[in-house]
């Protein structure tokens, strides 16, 4: 399975827009979110050595390094998302007379859900980070990026949630698969409820 962060992006763009099976909507939500942490970091650094953010700059360096962090992690993300896929999209092609075919079908969808649910953890961490940097810790040129920031994370998430639950809905043992819904459903609305609170935070400010 090919790197798919040593693509382009018009390179990247191009395999979404195929039908070759991967990258799909897991890799692009990974992607997405990587770029949120990637403004949430650029932020930070453009902040960081201010005058007027002297009192707060070792926090605005800890929201740094979890930032680069973050989107370094939802990088390498993107195309472990399409390395589960493969040996899924080879358990269905088992005969459904196998009698391992089950179990096999079982661990490569839990497997295929784990990426998802990860992005989806780093999403509600990201939008975390925005939160902060609102709470007086980025400068007023950086305020749209934050609010941006905060946005991708909150679409990447909602993507995030519903690969998540299209491999989960196939899951034989319900109690992990509810157990999966339960922690997905909970970091989506933390996403949620961040998201709003960033945006009115943005749009007050930008109206200053």
């Amino acid at each position: 399975m090919p790197d798919l962060t040593e693509k382009t992006l018009e390179e990247f763009a191009a395999g979404l827009a195929s039908k070759a099976p991967v990258p799909g909507g897991g890799g692009a939500a990974a992607y997405s979110a990587s770029m949120a942490a990637a403004l949430c970091a650029m932020a930070c650094r453009l902040t960081s050595g201010k005058k007027q953010f002297e009192a707060c700059e070792a926090e605005i360096q800890e929201l740094l390094a979890r930032s680069d962090s973050i989107s370094a992690r939802l990088c390498e993300l993107v195309s472990e998302d399409a390395a589960v896929f493969e040996p899924l999209s080879k358990a269905w092609k088992i005969p459904k007379d196998d009698p391992s075919r089950a179990g096999i079908m079982e661990e490569c969808t839990l497997r295929a859900a784990s990426v998802p649910m990860e992005t989806l953890r780093l999403c509600a961490e990201t939008a975390r980070i925005c939160a902060e940097l609102m709470d007086g810790k980025v400068t007023e040129l950086m305020v749209s990026d934050a609010g941006t920031a905060c946005e991708l994370a909150r679409g990447a998430a909602a993507a995030s949630l519903f690969n998540v639950e299209v491999n989960t809905a196939s899951l034989r043992d319900r109690a992990a698969a509810e157990e999966l819904n339960a922690e997905a459903a909970r970091l989506y609305r933390e996403c949620e409820e961040l998201t709003a609170s960033v945006f009115r935070a943005v749009t007050e400010r930008l109206k200053r």
